[in-house]
């Protein structure tokens, strides 16, 4: 695995058994609701090789809305290894977040370094 693999979702939940659960994991195509408005959480939840996330060196993260305006940015300060593997994890819940207009936002991971992961997040309007 090279890549981030990430899903947007309502929420992620830590459970007491070192389990976690994403609730309303939204679809990849979009979603549609009447904006403007306003997440009380929206949850981040990403998957990549630790090797390939330890490149980033000091990651970020950066949501921009349709106009390419930057609506919320955080740096990552840790991520989970799996033990016995190669694979690390990023759970955010972000709380609020707001989404002022329909369209489509940009959730861009990124590193010091250069490198780079992008996904797209359409709303259209109801």
């Amino acid at each position: 695995m090279e890549k981030f693999f990430i899903l947007l979702c309502e929420e992620i939940r830590d459970e007491r058994n070192g389990a976690r659960t994403l609730i309303g994991v939204f679809p990849i195509h979009g979603i549609k609701m009447k904006t403007p408005a306003l997440f009380p959480k929206f949850g981040i939840y990403t998957v990549s090789s630790f090797d390939y996330l330890a490149k980033f060196k000091n990651i970020k993260l950066k949501i921009e809305n349709p106009k390419n305006e930057k609506i919320f940015e955080t740096s990552i300060l840790q991520y989970d290894k799996a033990e016995n593997t190669n694979t690390a994890v990023i759970a955010i819940n972000i709380s609020p977040l707001p989404f002022p207009m329909a369209g489509e936002y940009t959730f861009t991971f990124f590193g010091e370094n250069g490198t780079e992961e992008k996904t797209k997040f359409l709303i259209v309007n109801e």
